[in-house]
C-alpha cells in the first residue's frame, strides 16, 4: 500500500494557503501522476484563530486534482504533533506496517528535522519512508530558525519542555 503524507504550513495572518504549502501540494499532484497512492494524509491543524486548518485548506486545493483516499490530520499545532497524529491515523487503519510504502513531502528546509522526528516518533516505519523535498523560498533567518528547531528536537523531540519558550520566541501571531 502506498501512502503519501503532505506536511502543511501555517497560513498567513489573513488566511489562505501559504505559498510554501502550495508548492508541496503541487509536488504531490505531480508525484501522483507517477505513482498511484492508496491513501493520502494532509497534515496540519488550525494554527491561527478563525482560519481553517492547514489540512482542510490542503484538501480544498487537492480535491479532484489527485486520486487516492484522503485523510486529514487537523489536530496538530506543531511539527512533532504532525508526526504523532499521522502515526495514530496510520495505526488506526489496522494494516500491518510492513505492507506500507510511505512518501513524505515537506520543504527542503524542514526535511532534515522531519527525518529526525520520524525516526524518534514513528521509528517502526522510518526505514520505509521516502522523504521528498519540495523547493522553498525561505530566507536566511527562517533557515536559521529551522536549524534551531532541529537542535531543540534532539533535546525535546515532542516539544514538551522547550515548546512554550520556542513558541513565544518564534511563533508570535
Amino acid at each position: 500500500m502506498k501512502i503519501l503524507i503532505i506536511h502543511g504550513e501555517k497560513s498567513g495572518k489573513l488566511g489562505g494557503i501559504h505559498k510554501e504549502f502550495l508548492v508541496r501540494l503541487n509536488k504531490a499532484i505531480n508525484l501522483s501522476k507517477e505513482n498511484k497512492f492508496d491513501k493520502i494524509i494532509i497534515s496540519g491543524g488550525q494554527t491561527r484563530k478563525n482560519i481553517p486548518s492547514e489540512a482542510g485548506q490542503g484538501f480544498e486545493y487537492l480535491n479532484n486534482k489527485i486520486t487516492g483516499q484522503i485523510f486529514l490530520e487537523d489536530k496538530s499545532k506543531t511539527t512533532p504533533e504532525n508526526v504523532q497524529y499521522t502515526k495514530t491515523i496510520i495505526k488506526n487503519w489496522g494494516i500491518p506496517l510492513r505492507d506500507f510504502e510511505i512518501y513524505v513531502i515537506s520543504s527542503k528546509t524542514r526535511i532534515a528535522r522531519l527525518k529526525y522526528l520520524y525516526s524518534v516518533i514513528f521509528p517502526e516505519v522510518y526505514s520505509k519512508i521516502k522523504f521528498i523535498p519540495a523547493d522553498d523560498s525561505y530566507g536566511f533567518v527562517y533557515q536559521l530558525i529551522e536549524k534551531i528547531y532541529h537542535l531543540i528536537a534532539f533535546i525535546d523531540p515532542y516539544e514538551k519542555i522547550l515548546g512554550k519558550w520556542k513558541k513565544e520566541l518564534f511563533r508570535n501571531g
